[in-house]
């Protein structure tokens, strides 16, 4: 790939192209992760990453997960939590107005790719 995302947490295939969630932002500073889409080379051999989407809509900032698709619907569905502070990816502790994790499934429709 190049300009390969880091610290991949999910990945999917859809329409020809594979898409990968990366957990590159920072909760401690209200930034947004992304989504990027990496389109395939005639052989395979290699990809060319697009960002996707950055994940600037959830309800407050925290740890992307997996996402999957639906294909009848043309929408993607996204796991996203909340609430537990991570470190280094070890959880430690929870954030002010937090007693536990919360897990949400948040649901985007599809972009049409050429």
């Amino acid at each position: 790939m190049d300009h390969p995302p880091k610290w991949l947490q999910g990945v999917a295939y859809y329409n020809g192209c594979l898409y990968v969630t990366s957990d590159d932002g920072d909760a401690d500073q209200n930034k947004p992760d992304h989504m990027y889409r990496i389109d395939m080379s005639a052989d395979r051999s290699s990809g060319t990453v697009t960002l996707e989407r950055t994940f600037d809509d959830v309800i407050r900032q925290g740890e992307i997960e997996g996402l999957s698709f639906d294909r009848e619907r043309d929408q993607f569905l996204l796991l996203y939590n909340r609430g537990a502070r991570i470190v280094l990816g070890m959880p430690k502790g929870f954030y002010d107005g937090y007693t536990e994790e919360i897990h949400e499934v948040y649901v985007y429709d599809i972009k049409k790719h050429p």
